[in-house]
């Protein structure tokens, strides 16, 4: 038999399913609040931001800190920002880990190829195994230069452009609430001097994505876009 319900936990999952309907968000119906303090990432347990909204499966996750700060309509904008982000700008951001990945590895190909031309003197390595292989200079330095320049290329170039639509969700909420009730929410949140906790969001219970604006910058963004 499910657990009831509370009836402040019920106004927080009717609010998001309103926010769902508003966006035309289909596949996100979830039934229980969890309040946390902390969530599990691979290097162990790590605090929950008290202004941030994970959205999993079948629940909705907020900061257990913030339950008797924070009255339930009060979440509306951190759960649109939310819902903004991990749902609508998902497939965005996906694109641009597909097209920079892409671009580098054009990239890395002329470079490799490059580096060969421009240094062709040879220069012979030992394998592990006692053999000699005879190669161009640019060869060596091309190799290195790119297995770190695709991954960690791509990986930069994603969490700047998630952190870019981490802003651009708080600004597409702001259109949907007003930004004078989202900006009242989040400084209901730092008058309550709770600390805030780890400033990285998170896209999944394991996935790393952009690093969270404190929630001065938030305010600060949202009184310069109203």
């Amino acid at each position: 038999m499910p657990a009831q319900v509370s009836e402040y936990d019920q106004r927080i999952l009717d609010i998001t399913r309103e926010l769902c309907k508003g966006l035309g968000i289909a596949n996100f119906n979830p039934f229980f609040v969890s309040w946390e303090t902390t969530y599990s990432m691979r290097r162990g347990q790590v605090e929950f931001p008290v202004d941030e909204c994970l959205l999993e499966r079948n629940c909705v996750t907020l900061s257990a800190k913030m339950k008797n700060v924070l009255e339930a309509d009060d979440w509306r904008p951190i759960l649109a920002s939310s819902l903004i982000f991990s749902k609508k700008f998902r497939t965005r951001i996906f694109g641009a880990i597909v097209s920079s990945f892409t671009l580098l590895l054009v990239l890395a190909i002329v470079l490799f190829a490059g580096l060969q031309i421009l240094l062709p003197q040879s220069y012979t390595a030992m394998t592990r195994s006692g053999v000699s292989v005879t190669n161009p200079i640019g060869y060596y330095i091309a190799i290195p230069l790119d297995l770190g320049l695709v991954p960690l290329g791509t990986v930069i170039v994603a969490l700047v452009y998630a952190k870019r639509l981490r802003v651009l969700a708080d600004r597409k909420a702001a259109d949907m609430v007003s930004a004078t009730v989202f900006i009242a929410t989040l400084q209901k949140i730092m008058d309550s001097k709770v600390q805030s906790g780890d400033r990285r969001g998170i896209f999944g219970r394991f996935v790393f994505v952009p690093l969270l604006p404190s929630l001065h910058a938030r305010i600060s963004k949202l009184r310069s876009y109203s």
